[in-house]
């Protein structure tokens, strides 16, 4: 009996240390923890159950109000489109303010410029309460935590998405306000019109706005249409005479019923015209009156007038040169036919003005050739007969608007061949004195009867005949020879002479009164063109 009490006891001893070996502690044994102070926990439960009902992530953050709202933001903010009911939309209000016109493609149509956008939208899963955020009612955030309205730039060659920096911020106000500065720097078309080079206007405008979501999801809205040009660098071809913000849509062509919003900016450009109208209008003028002036003027002191064809053709030839020059600095404006090649509507005023001046040379130097046959012909016919009926007035000592009178004109029997004249004085004739120097000093004629038959004079022996006959022969021929070189020397009969001077008078007066109304024509294109 003993022995089994002891063996009972024994057993209930193994037992309780195989028990607390194994983790089993009686209930005195074990301590309570220390009790853990859990109010901050709770006083951010509370917080997030008022503005949303989501925990913060970063307990740590209670001393920093900024680091506590912006944890706070990049765990409320939505990357997809924040709209809490289907059936409304975002409007998105846009301002616009411009650097720079960069640069103006005349030849292919194509205008860059530098601007920006100052897009502004409400977030309502952004919304918080200042007082809960030590009064915070504004704070810049990374652009990457928040969703942001796309911006497609239509018709554009380059920079048609806004190339946003990985460090760039957006600004967010405690009432769900999200504003952001988009920067543009767009390559776009604008078409050209050449029309009224180089005193043309040009209107570009850079149209931007959504390419996925539809006008009913998000509307882009001007803000005012005025843009900002505080900033702005003139350029040194374009002067910018206005530039507006306007709202716009398109039509998606596939779907009648859907639209996309957007919005255009529209410049209007007007070309400073100073330097095309020193380099190519000026010298191009001038070289014109040169040439019209020329073509009406004796070249050199004989009087003569064929090497005026030669000043024609230098003036034509410096003219197509400048041509040439021009041509590389516009084309012809075309008419654009969807689904057929363009057309020329338009020809540049500065083409019309080039070929004015071209015509006018052109015909200047035929009318130049007209005066250079009259003039030969009146060196083989110098008699008054020969002149024309209807050129002979001009030939009149005065003229009265183009009426002469008749006292002043010239009568044609002074001027007419008397054949009854049996005998030709030398006294009073420029052969007579130019025959008496040819006459040697060594043999004396005075005492020869000039009067006298000639058979009387050769009288005498035969030596000194044969002499007398080789010394008249002789000087027969050196005054055929100076007849001759008189006539080859080109002098015209006064009436010739003036009817050619007075023809040369009006022909220029005509060409230089073309030349000033196309001058006219092209300084002043909006009377006429």
């Amino acid at each position: 009996m003993q022995l089994l009490s002891i063996f009972f006891m024994a057993t209930i001893w193994s037992c309780w240390g195989a028990q607390e070996s194994e983790g089993f502690i009686p209930k005195k044994l074990i301590k309570k923890p220390p009790a853990i102070d859990d109010t901050a926990f709770h006083r951010r439960r509370a917080l997030d159950k008022e503005d949303g009902g989501q925990v913060i992530a970063d307990p740590d953050a209670d001393g920093d109000p900024h680091g506590r709202l912006a944890t706070w933001i990049r765990s409320h903010a939505r990357h997809h489109i924040p709209l809490k009911h289907p059936h409304t939309r975002i409007d998105v209000f846009i301002s616009a303010g411009l650097y720079q016109i960069v640069d103006l493609d005349q030849r292919n149509n194509l205008a860059t410029v530098s601007a920006y956008l100052d897009v502004h939208w409400n977030d309502d899963f952004i919304k918080w309460k200042p007082e809960i955020f030590g009064g915070i009612e504004r704070i810049f955030v990374p652009i990457k935590w928040i969703w942001k309205p796309e911006f497609y730039m239509y018709h554009s060659v380059y920079g048609r998405v806004p190339d946003y920096a990985p460090d760039a911020s957006a600004e967010l106000h405690y009432n769900g306000l999200v504003r952001m500065f988009v920067s543009i720097s767009s390559k776009s078309f604008c078409p050209i019109n050449f029309k009224r080079f180089p005193f043309d206007s040009q209107t570009c405008s850079f149209s931007c706005g959504s390419w996925a979501y539809q006008s009913n999801i998000v509307n882009l809205v001007a803000a005012k249409q005025e843009i900002a040009l505080e900033d702005f660098y003139d350029n040194q071809e374009w002067l910018l005479t206005d530039a507006r913000l306007f709202n716009g849509t398109t039509r998606n062509v596939s779907a009648a019923n859907e639209s996309f919003s957007m919005v255009y900016m529209q410049l209007d450009l007007k070309r400073q015209s100073f330097y095309y109208v020193f380099n190519l209008v000026f010298p191009t003028t001038l070289v014109s009156l040169v040439a019209v002036i020329g073509f009406h003027a004796p070249i050199n002191a004989t009087g003569r007038r064929e090497s005026k064809f030669r000043l024609g053709i230098m003036t034509l030839l410096s003219m197509s040169v400048m041509l040439l020059m021009l041509v590389g600095e516009m084309k012809f404006a075309m008419e654009s036919v969807p689904g057929q090649r363009g057309s020329f509507s338009d020809v540049p005023l500065m083409g019309i003005y080039y070929m004015t001046l071209i015509c006018i040379v052109s015909i200047a130097t035929c009318t130049s050739s007209i005066f250079v046959h009259l003039e030969k012909f009146a060196l083989r016919n110098p008699s008054w007969q020969s002149v024309p009926w209807y050129i002979r007035w001009l030939a009149a000592k005065k003229l009265f608007c183009c009426y002469v009178p008749k006292s002043f004109r010239y009568d044609k029997d002074a001027y007419s061949r008397n054949n009854n004249v049996q005998a030709i004085s030398l006294h009073s004739t420029p052969d007579r004195n130019v025959a008496k120097n040819l006459i040697p000093k060594e043999i004396n004629f005075t005492e020869v009867n000039q009067d006298a038959p000639l058979h009387d004079v050769l009288e005498g022996p035969s030596a000194e005949k044969t002499q007398k006959i080789d010394l008249i022969v002789s000087l027969l021929r050196e005054i055929i020879h100076l007849k001759e070189r008189i006539g080859a020397s080109g002098q015209l009969a006064p009436y010739w002479d003036q009817i050619i001077s007075r023809c040369e008078k009006v022909s220029l007066s005509f060409y230089l009164f073309l030349i000033t109304i196309n001058v006219l024509m092209f300084l002043y294109p909006e009377l006429w063109y």
